[in-house]
């Protein structure tokens, strides 16, 4: 992990993102959760980490700029980290002003657990929603894991709690629905009470580029889930519909323009990571059979 790290700071020059904007028609700060969610240990500029990634730094950072105004956080996320999604639901339910969550394409596995933060959650019509079980892999023996599989157990009875804390639905039915990795469309998550409001407009311009800078890093996401719907794939692919430009952003000083050799770089370790972890988990179910 450390390599990673000295990888970061060669790559000052990097394409980085700002999550907050202002939306000048309805008063609101726009935070865009937008990629893959991220610890923010992998990057040496967390607060403004590379387009596709999401960290809790970046999210705190955003916060700090809408200083109380109402928030609309728009998600359009294939998961990521629990725990650190777990760290921004928690900033997000103790920060001061308004939260409303808005899904505007994607919002899969860790993504959904910052979305039960909103006082109001509301998703595109052609949005999808996805909950699984939590899993992660360990290498040890034996005590090392029972020590990971009473994590995740313990894990699991909490996201629960939140579910059933924002859905209609009781524990033994959540439990199934993530034990069975449920894809919901927008009108199957309003019926179990994910959400509260669908929605439909066209994104605006802003949206699609973020959306279409995170696609690589999201459909790499994907391939750890077992069966991701075409019409997900499709929609990934074809973008979020357009309408105008909005307003300005509120910092409009975080990223430079061009990408380099670094940042290419540290992607391509990144999925080789997540690819080496993905193998490990197949090799570990396979010989538990």
């Amino acid at each position: 992990m450390k390599l990673f790290k000295e990888a970061e700071k060669e790559s000052s020059s990097d394409r980085r993102q700002t999550l907050a904007f202002d939306a000048a028609d309805s008063g609101e700060v726009e935070i865009y959760c937008y990629g893959d969610i991220v610890d923010s240990y992998w990057f040496y500029d967390p607060t403004h980490p590379p387009l596709g990634y999401v960290t809790q730094d970046a999210v705190k950072e955003a916060l700090d700029q809408a200083a109380g105004k109402p928030i609309l956080l728009r998600i359009h996320s294939s998961g990521g980290d629990m725990m650190t999604a777990s760290t921004i639901r928690s900033m997000l339910m103790s920060y001061p002003g308004k939260v409303t969550c808005q899904i505007d394409g994607l919002c899969a596995s860790a993504a959904t657990y910052i979305a039960t933060a909103g006082s109001k959650v509301q998703m595109q019509d052609s949005a999808f929603f996805m909950i699984h079980d939590p899993w992660t892999i360990t290498i040890g023996n034996v005590e090392d894991h029972r020590v990971t599989i009473s994590m995740l157990k313990e894990l699991k009875k909490g996201i629960v709690e939140a579910y059933m804390a924002k859905s209609t639905l009781e524990q033994t039915q959540i439990e199934k629905l993530m034990a069975d990795e449920t894809w919901m469309s927008a009108q199957t998550a309003l019926e179990s009470g994910f959400v509260d409001e669908i929605i439909s407009k066209p994104a605006t311009a802003r949206a699609a580029v973020m959306a279409k800078d995170s696609l690589p890093v999201m459909n790499n996401v994907l391939k750890r889930y077992k069966e991701v719907p075409q019409a997900v794939r499709e929609m990934l692919q074809n973008g979020l519909d357009v309408t105008e430009e909005p307003a300005t952003s509120v910092p409009e000083n975080a990223t430079d323009t061009e990408p380099n050799q670094g940042n290419m770089e540290r992607e391509r370790a990144v999925q080789a990571l997540r690819e080496k972890i993905i193998t490990l988990k197949k090799q570990e179910e396979g010989e538990s059979r």
